[in-house]
């Protein structure tokens, strides 16, 4: 089987073109950061009904609380 001394290499579609030049993911718009950093509203808003979930549980403790004490 004979093996020819040299390999054309094969041009690059437009996608590998493309794709050649384009910055790192970190400048595309993508964070390193993760999800706080990707997307900082839907973030935010978590964090928001965490913390009234957390305050309600607080709220019904305290009425729970008082209600046997005055039992």
């Amino acid at each position: 089987m004979p093996v020819s001394p040299r390999r054309e290499k094969t041009r690059a579609g437009g996608a590998e073109r493309g794709r050649a030049h384009a910055p790192p993911l970190s400048l595309r718009g993508r964070s390193d950061g993760g999800f706080c950093f990707f997307m900082p509203v839907i973030c935010l808003l978590l964090m928001m009904l965490l913390f009234l979930l957390l305050l309600l549980l607080l709220l019904l403790l305290l009425l729970l609380f008082f209600f046997f004490l005055l039992l």
